[in-house]
């Protein structure tokens, strides 16, 4: 754990059978009714100044999920590293879990509130992803993605600048 780390009362982070690592960096805040569970090698990784608001899940089984600096995963985002077999001669709570690749969330992404982000998939530095979005496949870097599934819609570089910055 870094320092200057928040970790709201209500907070779950639970390390299941073989399951790897939680790490926080310095000034990470993790908000309440967050879980964060890691099993069967998996790891998190959380990179300096993130935040992960109320509600969300972050559950890594087989690969890991790595959070880059600076990103902001709205309330009620859920992040599932891996999936569960689903055939048709065993029942599916008894099936060996399944992974692609580890989820990679770059810095300064910013999630949008309930978005459900699944195994192997890669979120550039700077994207967005638009609240309610399933993110099945990767979203390149400073693209706003939303829907489901989830597509890009465009770029932010194409958006008029502000000039404002929130202090």
């Amino acid at each position: 754990m870094g320092r200057n780390v928040y970790v709201a009362p209500g907070v779950l982070i639970f390390e299941h059978g073989e399951g790897g690592p939680i790490s926080l960096a310095d000034k990470v805040a993790i908000h309440r009714g967050a879980v964060l569970e890691t099993g069967k090698g998996a790891y998190i990784r959380i990179n300096t100044e993130s935040s992960i608001h109320p509600g969300c899940q972050l559950k890594a089984y087989i690969e890991p999920i790595l959070i880059g600096e600076g990103v902001m995963i709205a309330a009620n985002v859920a992040l599932y590293s891996y999936d569960h077999g689903m055939a048709p001669d065993l029942p599916i709570r008894r099936q060996a879990l399944v992974a692609k690749a580890p989820i990679t969330i770059g810095n300064g992404a910013w999630i949008g509130t309930g978005a459900i982000i699944l195994s192997g998939v890669t979120i550039g530095e700077g994207a967005v992803i638009g609240a309610g979005s399933v993110v099945t496949r990767d979203v390149p870097a400073g693209a706003i993605a939303a829907g489901n599934p989830a597509r890009v819609l465009k770029q932010r570089g194409d958006l008029e600048p502000t000039g404002k910055i929130n202090e």
